[in-house]
């Protein structure tokens, strides 16, 4: 299984590279890639917006990484750079997802071995880790559909996991509660 983390966005919301925030000394997107990279030697980040910071950290810890050039299209085109890179089952994380932790990730790992698509969810709010089997991931590259929409369709599984599943970084707002460790902030950020 490849993991994929997204970190091409353009973080129109935040106004600044939300990626490249300062999170316990180091940038915001390590804290979510150390995670990942904990469960899944087979990582790759796809980089877009400020591609030359960010490969440059990415390089440095030894991760591979791929270059979307429609980074400005929004996610679904550096899912689909991710999904051309490799025949296999993929799980997709988002950069921007720093208490994501590995027990988000247990039960997803279960049902994509039953070739089952999965996400995710927080009180009922999806969220991410997202696992996609190769068979829905061959679908998606040749579907012009949302990637939601062909999810739906395939009956997507929702799990439950932590508040750290649902809790990005989108806004000055969010980044501040991340910052100030305050749950009932984060809980309201993110509308759980």
């Amino acid at each position: 299984m490849r993991a994929v983390v997204l970190l091409a966005g353009l973080s129109l919301r935040m106004g600044e590279n939300k990626m490249l925030l300062p999170y316990k000394g180091k940038p915001l997107f390590l804290s979510t890639l150390e995670t990942v990279l904990s469960l899944f030697p087979d990582t790759l980040c796809v980089t877009g917006f400020e591609r030359k910071r960010i490969e440059s950290i990415l390089d440095c810890v030894n991760v591979p990484h791929i270059y979307n050039p429609d980074f400005k299209k929004g996610q679904r085109s550096s899912m689909i750079a991710a999904l051309e890179s490799s025949d296999d089952d993929f799980v997709i994380i988002p950069g921007d997802l720093p208490l994501l932790e590995k027990d988000d990730f247990s039960q997803g790992i279960a049902i994509i071995k039953e070739g089952k698509a999965c996400r995710a969810c927080y009180n009922g709010i999806p969220g991410h880790p997202v696992f996609i089997p190769k068979r829905i991931r061959n679908i998606m590259l040749k579907e012009n559909l949302p990637f939601r929409t062909i999810l739906e369709r395939e009956n997507i599984i929702c799990y439950e996991a932590g508040a750290g599943s649902v809790f990005d970084i989108d806004t000055k707002e969010s980044c501040k509660a991340l910052l100030d460790d305050n749950l009932s902030i984060l809980n309201a950020c993110c509308k759980c």
